[in-house]
């Protein structure tokens, strides 16, 4: 199998290792490895063309776990490498960014505020900041970005039965639009754009463990669950 056009990171943890990847270019036969330290802040970007490596860039930031829009951060830092910029720059974004995405040349970012707590910052292409929310109850799982809407998905751990909510806001205000429970969800991991509806993936009970998909209608603001299966996922 052919490898081109990726990105392939991979990090060494107490000995083992893990990879994902991205397209990253446009040039055939064309990839970049990236290797993160979890001792000392360095990550460094190999770019690789026609079986040679053509530039080695080395950047003062470590524990890099996540890779969206062509950017790599650590959720438990402050700062962003550009991988479309070869400069050793790091940008500076709001603490403890559990997903960027880049909509309409801005970066939106999610961030954990607080135990239970998150909150979105706005951010132009260069990373100025032009737009901030308030503090909002709930563990941030995830973002979409989408018709000129940020949509959240946080597991709310203030009550004694735990909740999964999915919060809509408009991207030029950050005003928030509205706030759809997706019952009888207690937890989620993951949510994805599929047409006019969000498909969340989660669990109904803490106990069963088993796999929960709801359809949440993004017209009609309803939300239903319409797969459960008897595999135990967590």
């Amino acid at each position: 199998m052919s490898i081109r056009n990726k990105l392939w990171i991979g990090c060494l943890v107490a000995g083992s290792t893990f990879a994902f990847s991205e397209a990253a270019s446009a040039q055939a036969d064309s990839f970049k490895i990236a290797s993160t330290s979890y001792s000392q802040p360095l990550t460094q970007v190999e770019s690789i063309i026609g079986g040679k490596k053509v530039e080695t860039v080395r950047y003062k930031l470590g524990s890099v776990d996540r890779l969206h829009d062509g950017l790599l951060y650590s959720s438990y830092g402050d700062q962003v490498i550009n991988l479309k910029n070869s400069k050793t720059t790091l940008k500076k974004v709001a603490d403890s960014p559990l997903r960027i995405t880049k909509y309409k040349n801005d970066y939106y970012v999610l961030t954990i505020s607080a135990l239970n707590e998150f909150s979105l910052t706005k951010y132009t292409s260069d990373f100025k900041k032009i737009g901030q929310t308030k503090r909002f109850g709930g563990h941030g799982r995830d973002m979409i970005v989408t018709g000129d809407k940020v949509y959240v998905l946080a597991n709310n751990m203030e009550t004694e039965t735990n909740s999964v909510e999915v919060h809509t806001f408009d991207t030029k205000h950050f005003t928030s639009l509205h706030l759809e429970k997706i019952k009888p969800m207690v937890f989620a991991f993951h949510f994805r754009h599929a047409g006019n509806e969000l498909k969340v993936y989660g669990n109904q009970t803490e106990a069963g463990e088993e796999l929960s998909i709801a359809s949440y209608d993004l017209k009609k603001q309803q939300s239903k669950i319409v797969l459960t299966s008897k595999q135990p996922v967590m």
